[in-house]
């Protein structure tokens, strides 16, 4: 990174900042074969990893992953990253900035994915196959080329008049995005260590993209104060994109905030005997448009795909285009309006600071798919701006600030939010269940209760029938055993909507509620201490496949905590269902008994320094020395099984590391 200042006057800056980033990766080969973090699950326990002769060893589809590791192939990947932005700042009178600044993007990937062939032995030592997922063996190429450029223009001016202070601010702002890619492989080489293309002598394939967007901006700001009592802001800002048709390109999005500071007013302060160093009472309302849907590059295009039919004609073999699914040609914006209402206090001296908001926030125009058409139609609804959220929430935080008579200074801080979101409109008039429905509670889970695990013939012949959410197995003792919550003899899901969910009900909510902070800090002769938790205070997870599962049903990914506490007739009150082979679906069904809780409180950070006192630093002409230790990521209480990180939403991504770290920090 390069930062260079310059200035040429009293009245002209010019900055430059570049920065480059060059990384080299080489990895697994990852094509046709499972990339998650449960790869090595796919591996039968009984399988050894070698013979005695030193062949893999292999059963069929199931996974050798140090063999995949070994002579699997490799995937080499290379990226360029350059930045650079250009700034100019003129100030030709007192009160007045005008500022230009420029920034230019290029970003460069290639990728190189050879995958080899290995050969796999069965239980008897025999040959077995060419592994399959790495059968032919093959080589890829793919290269993708980005450029970003952005440009800002924008000019301020500010005076005070007596009690009046003015400020406004008005500006242009165009972004655009250019990005292209290439890909081509090719199957069989000729030697399995040789992985160019120049190599490979069977079935090829090709393909590029190009895409592109961009968007132009105007926005103002107006500010207004009376006397530091009666504050009021005003801002505005007319977007313009390339992804949403010509006629549907255009928003404009106005905001409004005002504030009253009682501390400042005279009566107010004889009234609180200037108890109050500062109180505010504030306010505001507003909208934004979102451009950034999941919507693709144009969403309101059809989209064609090509390829080669599966079979000969004649001598050649005919190529295929399909057209793409419905779309919607009156694609916009989605619209985020929010009102906010918020005190700041302070008082004791500043010793004493908090400040709290409640919000509503409505986001309209939301891309999702359509009216929910019939199955013969043959395609999927289109996307259009068809639903709307409501959102409410609320954030507090507090922190007391002092210092004892000895010097030694110390801080304490809370912060406490929450927030719910309900859909508000879409158009699911019955409500079907696994789509989004008027009343919906976001991260709502809807599930089976669970009444243990059978126990005896007796409790099955006397239970509900559960051949359609047990995938019509016979049931025996240490089977699932649901609750039948209609009471009609059947364990279903009825019409699979609100109003007849069979035996479903919701019960979780997966969307994390009461996130929470706690800061101490503290310094004294040199020493500092800071210490921050953080942590979730309700929320639920149901964890998918084989983040938990998996293993039911097959004889691989097998954790030990399975093994460990699965039921049997000596083993009546473990948590695990009777193991089974290749039957029973009841445990991949939500249920309350396979419910985790995901709140958590987490040591995030703790900083411990010491500075040395300048009298001994200034002898060697530095300016500050400090001595730290950090560590990151320190403890976390939660109930999540072991493995699974309770701050992160996926549970296939590796959990947050601790990390420790000691370092010298000098100024000079």
């Amino acid at each position: 990174m390069n930062n260079i200042n310059y200035d040429v006057n009293d009245w002209l800056h010019l900055s430059m900042k570049t920065s480059f980033n060059r990384t080299k990766l080489r990895g697994l080969n990852q094509d046709n074969v499972h990339g998650d973090n449960f790869m090595g699950g796919d591996t039968r326990p009984i399988m050894p990893v070698k013979h005695p002769d030193g062949n893999w060893a292999g059963q069929g589809d199931f996974t050798n992953f140090p063999a995949i590791l070994e002579d699997g192939g490799s995937r080499l990947t290379n990226k360029n990253d350059l930045w650079n932005t250009i700034t100019m700042k003129l100030t030709p009178i007192k009160g007045m900035s005008i500022n230009m600044d420029y920034t230019f993007n290029y970003y460069s990937e290639n990728n190189k994915v050879h995958m080899k062939s290995f050969d796999e032995y069965g239980a008897n030592g025999q040959f077995l196959q060419t592994f399959a997922w790495t059968n032919p063996n093959s080589v890829s190429q793919s290269q993708a080329n980005d450029t970003y450029n952005a440009f800002n223009f924008f000019g301020d001016y500010e005076k005070t008049l007596g009690k009046h202070y003015l400020k406004g601010m008005i500006g242009y702002n165009q972004e655009s995005k250019h990005t292209t890619g290439f890909n081509a492989g090719r199957e069989q080489l000729i030697s399995n260590d040789l992985g160019s293309l120049s190599y490979a002598t069977g079935d090829r394939w090709v393909g590029s993209s190009d895409n592109s967007w961009a968007t132009r901006s105007g926005f103002f700001r107006i500010n207004y104060g009376y006397d530091e009592r009666y504050l009021l802001e005003v801002n505005g800002r007319y977007d313009l994109s390339s992804k949403f048709p010509k006629h549907d390109r255009a928003v404009f999005n106005p905001s409004f905030s005002a504030a009253w500071r009682l501390s400042n007013e005279s009566w107010f302060k004889s009234w609180t005997n200037s108890f109050f160093d500062e109180l505010k009472i504030r306010g505001s309302y507003g909208s934004l448009g979102n451009q950034a849907l999941n919507n693709g590059w144009y969403a309101y295009l059809s989209n064609y795909s090509t390829g080669q039919i599966s079979w000969i004609m004649g001598s050649n073999q005919p190529q295929y285009v399909v057209p793409g699914g419905l779309v919607s040609s009156s694609i916009t914006w989605e619209t985020v309006t929010q009102w906010d209402l918020g005190l700041d206090f302070n008082f004791l001296n500043s010793r004493l600071k908090g400040a709290f908001d409640y919000y509503q926030r409505r986001t309209s125009d939301i891309l999702a798919a359509g009216k929910i058409l019939p199955g013969v139609l043959g395609a999927n609804e289109p996307q259009e701006n068809a639903a709307e959220s409501l959102t409410k929430g609320w954030e507090f935080e507090i922190s007391w600030n002092d210092q004892l008579a000895n010097g030694f200074h110390y801080t304490v801080g809370f912060n406490l939010s929450d927030y719910q979101s309900e859909v508000t409109k879409f158009d699911n008039e019955s409500k079907e269940l696994g789509n989004w429905y008027v009343g919906q509670k976001q991260g709502e889970i809807w599930g089976y209760e669970t009444y243990g695990l059978f126990q005896s013939e007796q409790e099955i012949a006397g239970a509900a029938n559960q051949d359609k959410v047990s995938g019509g197995i016979k049931l025996m003792p240490g089977d699932i055993r649901f609750v039948d919550r209609n009471n009609d003899g059947v364990i279903d899901w009825g019409d699979n909507t609100v109003d007849n969910p069979g035996d479903k009900k919701i019960i979780g909510n997966s969307t994390p509620r009461y996130h929470y902070g706690i800061n101490l800090g503290a310094d004294w002769k040199g020493f500092d201490l800071g210490i921050f938790f953080q942590g979730v205070g309700k929320r639920d997870l149901y964890l998918p496949g084989t983040s938990f599962r998996s293993h039911y049903g097959s004889e691989w990914q097998v954790p030990s905590a399975y093994n460990n506490d699965y039921w049997t007739e000596e083993n009546t009150g473990a948590y695990f269902p009777r193991a089974r082979f290749n039957g029973g679906s009841a445990i991949n069904q939500a249920q309350t008994r396979y419910m985790v809780d995901a709140s958590y409180c987490r040591l995030k950070s703790v900083s411990i320094g010491y500075t040395l006192p300048k009298v001994l630093t200034q002898k060697a002409s530095i300016e500050k020395i400090r001595i730290y230790f950090t560590g990151e990521n320190l403890f976390t209480i939660s109930d999540t099984p072991d493995g699974l990180d309770p701050e992160l939403d996926n549970p296939y991504t590796y959990p947050m590391q601790r990390s420790l770290s000691v370092g010298l920090s000098l100024t000079f």
